[in-house]
């Protein structure tokens, strides 16, 4: 049946070859891109992955289907990833002219996961041919394997070389808490199978010739993406009320360039600052204090005359929550660094501390190390080594908390 819907397609999407083919499935996927943060334009998912079940319909061959599929997740992965790119021009004069070779490759080598979830749609393909000739249905199983495949995917990349779980497709939906709400029930990779197939079956609308049928089938999970939306309203109405008593943050950003951060002339003076602005207005009453991730270069967790001058600015009962660097023993017994959050109560004593578990590439470890002889972008020789532990963690004067880094 697939080379027979291939043939009587009468989308032209369907019958592109060659190198058009592929630039058109590129710029399919760097237009899913749209759709996450910071543009959150989503329906911009309800014309990329149509158009790539679309082009996959007039690929008759596994190769053309593989071939398709990563040049989908190559467009989608190096308009996602063109951030990385700032980590090479901290140090430009070095890096620099690697930026884009390396975010490059990076890309390539995602857009894979592209490749698993087109072929994926193929190899679902004989559950197809038992199917009557109508095109919606089709259409429908494709973007049914389709979905379960980019999200099994999703899985995938939040494991594979320590982890780079990066643009998961719910995150589209992280400008509306309402609609994220569902997460509680079925986390994020759930979430993500979902807007995937919602998206993709709005591909039935394109060849379909039963349209009465097309449209149904295009249409229930838009409605089942509105219960789950209004069902999340229901359950953040009131929030910004809901506060947790007696408690009351303030979070410290002393915007430090990045090229100075790490100076070793600078270093004390970034710390005071952090100090100083720690405890500007005390009658604001603040009772805990917030300094984001690697906010100084002191392992507080060591340095015990560091540590008791940041714990001058905890109140009585609070606590520091300070993102460090941190220098232990891996699991393997080796000597090794992590990108650390710790917990200072106001008796500098350090009440909980948590190592950062995925690792950005090329800025806190060189992927394929054994490979690629140059370190890594950030300060220092080491590349970070990625934690272990997960949990929530207890601070005092606070709920339980789940720590992002």
């Amino acid at each position: 049946m697939r080379d027979r819907l291939a043939a009587l397609s009468s989308d032209p999407v369907a019958r592109l070859r060659g190198w058009p083919r592929v630039a058109l499935a590129f710029t399919a996927g760097a237009t899913a891109t749209l759709a996450m943060p910071p543009l959150h334009l989503v329906p911009a998912l309800w014309v990329a992955f149509p158009m790539l079940l679309w082009l996959l319909d007039g690929c008759t061959r596994r190769r053309d289907v593989a071939l398709v599929g990563w040049a989908f997740g190559f467009g989608h992965f190096a308009t996602g990833f063109f951030w990385i790119a700032n980590a090479f021009y901290v140090d430009a004069e070095m890096f620099g002219a690697f930026a884009v070779p390396a975010v490059g490759a990076l890309s390539a080598a995602f857009g894979l996961f592209g490749a698993g979830a087109a072929l994926a749609v193929r190899w679902f393909d004989p559950e197809i041919d038992a199917m009557p000739d109508d095109r919606a249905v089709a259409f429908a199983f494709r973007a049914a394997a389709f979905a379960i495949a980019w999200a099994a995917l999703e899985w995938v990349r939040g494991w594979l070389l320590s982890g780079f779980p990066w643009n998961p497709m719910a995150s589209v939906w992280s400008a509306w808490p309402a609609a994220i709400q569902v997460t509680a029930l079925i986390g994020t990779l759930g979430l993500s199978f979902l807007t995937v197939l919602a998206a993709s079956l709005a591909a039935v609308l394109g060849p379909a010739p039963r349209l009465a049928r097309a449209r149904w089938i295009a249409a229930v999970p838009l409605f089942a993406l509105a219960a789950m939306t209004a069902a999340g309203a229901a359950r953040v109405s009131g929030a910004a009320e809901a506060t947790v008593a007696g408690v009351k943050l303030r979070l410290v950003q002393p915007n430090i360039p990045q090229a100075d951060k790490w100076r070793p002339g600078l270093r004390e003076q970034h710390l005071t600052d952090y100090i100083a602005l720690s405890r500007a207005a005390p009658e604001a009453g603040i009772t805990h204090v917030i300094w984001g991730e690697a906010a100084v270069a002191f392992a507080l967790d060591r340095d015990q005359p560091r540590r008791r001058a940041a714990a001058a600015i905890v109140p009585p009962g609070g606590a520091l929550i300070a993102g460090i660097p941190r220098a232990d023993r891996n699991a393997l017994g080796l000597d090794a660094i992590y990108n650390s959050l710790v917990v200072i109560d106001d008796a500098a004593d350090v009440r909980a501390i948590y190592d950062k578990i995925h690792l950005v590439p090329f800025g806190e470890y060189m992927p394929l190390r054994g490979l690629i002889p140059f370190r890594k972008l950030t300060e220092g020789t080491m590349d970070f080594s990625a934690g272990t532990v997960r949990g929530a963690i207890a601070a005092p004067g606070l709920p339980p908390f789940g720590p992002l880094i």
